[in-house]
Parts: C-alpha cells; structure tokens; sequence
C-alpha cells in the first residue's frame, strides 16, 4: 500500500512539473514575439482594441506555441510566415485556443461573406511560398472554435475551409469531401499528386508551374466546377485557365477561353509554341513567365493589351499583333521585333501612362526596352 501511495505521489510531482514548464514555456514564447494591440487598421472597427495581432517572432524554437493570450488580450491573430524568427528551420506550429485569425482573413467581426457561385472561383495566393520548408505539421487546440487540424493540415473547425498543408507533406493529398475552399497549395510543398475534392469552389494557389515537385492534378469526379485536361487546369465551364504543369511542345487553347490567370502559364520550360484563343483580351503580367523555351505565340484576334512581363525569360523575339491590339508594355518583355497593322499603337511606360508608339517619346521608350524593328503590316 506505502508503495502504490508513493508511485502515485510521484506521478503527480510529475504532472505539476511539466504544467508547469508547458506555462513557463508559453510565456516565455509570448515575450519572443513581436506584435501590436489591435488588428492595425482601426477605421470601421469599433472591436480592434479586444485583438492582439502578432507581427512576427523573434526567439529560436524550431516548435511554436502560440499563447492563449499576450498583455491580456485573448484574441490573437497571426501571419504564420512571420513566425519564421531566427530559427529557419521552424517544424511545427501550435494554435491555441484563442486564435481566432490567420493570414490576411478578416477578423471575425468584420466577416466578409464569399460569394460561392455556381462556377469555379480561383484566387491568387500570396501566401504561395510558405517560408517554413521544413514544417512537418500545424496544430491546434481542441478548444479553438475556429480551427482544427488533421495529419498537420490546417482546417477551419468545420472543415470546409482548407488553409495550410505544411510543406514536408509528401506523396498524395486528396483534398476532403467536405472542403469547399483550398486557400493554399504552397510552391515549396513536396506533394507529388494533389487531388481537388468534388466539392471544391474556390481555390487560391501561388503558381502551379513552379511546384517543382508536383507531377499530377486531378479533379475528383464529380466536380462541376473545375476541370483538369492534358496539364491544364480549367474553371468555370473551360471559359478559364487557373494553372497549367508539364506542358511541352505546342499547346493550341480551346476557342471557349476567355481569360487566363495570373501566370497560369508560368514556368512550363518545355512548352514551344502558344496558340491562343480568339476570345483572350489581354495577356497580363508574367502569363508566360519563365517559359524558357516559349519561342512563338499566335495572338487571337482580340487581344487588345499585353502587359508587362508576359514574355519574361522566353524566347519570343518577334511578335505579330493583330489590328485590335491597342496597347503593349515593352518591360520584362524580350521583344525585338513588332509587326502591326494598328498605326495608333500605344506604349504603357514605368508611369503608366500612354504613349503613341510612333512619338519621340514613344522611339525613346521602345529603345531604352531593347525593341530593334516596328514595322506597320
């Protein structure tokens, strides 16, 4: 019997003991932080003064407990990339339960509703590099109304918001029935084959074309709003490009098309020739970006602008522009030679204003961007 009383006195020495190192290490982890009372931007906000917002992180734990509350304010909102600290090698990262916010999102009292159409949504995610490469997980506490996680993936508490998958994430994921939002598919993920479950809306990705470990798409059957077809990732009804990966050769784009997302094409360095659909508008920045050996491109016949860095990295030397061509900015653009039927072409300078192509001003910005020829067809 003394036995059993001093085991079992021994084991509650035990547990107090680590309680309390747990409490001393969060409050040593708060005083590593660098933050600000309030969210930052108070106008139209009568709640910011109840938020703690933290800023980034100055200590070295490669595991960060974000604490359940700092100079008493218990709801904390966060940019997990400014937790990166001193330490590069952050591996996991702990929510507690008074988390109410991450990356950007709007502080739950100043809620904006998404507008779940009945056609695929894609966003740009600026969020696309996560600077953690070695992340194995994110955690969160049970008690969190917000979030949750599963296998270290970062959820909203019902699941139907997927925000972080932790960049050592390795093999297959299959995004799950009940997720409608995927906010980030990190460029540095090691994920090989990525699956966008049937119940995907929205989806903001940085660009596919740089997922240097990333071999496969695939959309679940049953998806209405997404399709994926011969490395390319289409929304709302094949009208738009959000993503494309290993293209090579020529690509000829379906006459459906009406727009392409930003740097949808980026960084398929096999890809030639670029048959374009007469429906496409405009070219935007850095479309084509990082297509080594892009060399042709055929513009549809409606085409009114192409921006600057469309053709950054490529082999495009000359261009042919259609007659409803208007306007081109030459920057990040390795172009030679133009050829157009349109004698009132513009340039858009660093400034952005326009400029007749054929102006003193217009000669003096094609020779400071390196065009050679212009020549009216």
């Amino acid at each position: 019997m003394k036995e059993k009383l001093m085991i079992l006195l021994f084991l509650l020495i035990g547990i107090t003991s680590y309680q309390d190192t747990m409490t001393a290490y969060a409050q040593t982890m708060a005083e590593d932080f660098e933050y600000i009372i309030g969210t930052g931007n108070e106008e139209g906000n009568d709640n910011h003064e109840k938020y703690c917002t933290i800023t980034g992180y100055k200590g070295t734990q490669r595991d960060i407990v974000i604490p359940d509350e700092i100079e008493g304010k218990d709801r904390i909102y966060i940019d997990i990339d400014h937790l990166e600290g001193k330490n590069k090698q952050v591996r996991s990262i702990h929510l507690s339960k008074n988390v109410c916010g991450i990356d950007g999102e709007p502080y739950p009292d100043m809620d904006e509703d998404i507008d779940w159409s009945d056609e695929g949504v894609i966003g740009f995610s600026y969020y696309g590099y996560h600077k953690h490469p070695d992340l194995k997980k994110i955690t969160v506490d049970e008690e969190n109304p917000n979030f949750m996680s599963e296998d270290g993936v970062l959820y909203s508490k019902d699941k139907t918001i997927l925000y972080r998958i932790p960049s050592l994430k390795k093999g297959k994921f299959i995004v799950p029935v009940s997720v409608k939002n995927v906010k980030s598919f990190p460029e540095n993920s090691r994920i090989s084959d990525f699956t966008i479950g049937k119940n995907v809306k929205l989806i903001e990705f940085y660009i596919l074309g740089y997922h240097k470990y990333l071999k496969r798409i695939r959309v679940e059957k049953g998806n209405k709003y997404f399709v994926m077809k011969d490395g390319v990732l289409y929304a709302d009804h094949m009208k738009t490009i959000a993503g494309t990966i290993h293209l090579k050769g020529t690509y000829r784009m379906p006459s459906t098309v009406k727009y392409v997302w930003y740097s949808a094409f980026a960084g398929n360095d096999k890809l030639e020739k670029v048959i374009l659909s007469d429906h496409m508008k405009y070219l935007t920045s850095g479309d084509f970006a990082n297509c080594k050996n892009l060399k042709e491109i055929k513009l549809g016949k409606n085409i009114y602008g192409i921006y600057e860095d469309a053709f950054y990295n490529t082999k495009i030397r000359t261009l042919i522009l259609p007659p409803k061509t208007n306007v081109i900015n030459l920057s990040g653009n390795p172009i030679k030679e133009l050829r157009t039927p349109n004698k009132k072409l513009r340039f858009e300078d660093e400034d952005g204003d326009f400029i007749s192509a054929t102006s003193k001003k217009g000669k003096r910005y094609a020779k400071r961007h390196g065009l050679k020829k212009l020549t009216f067809i």
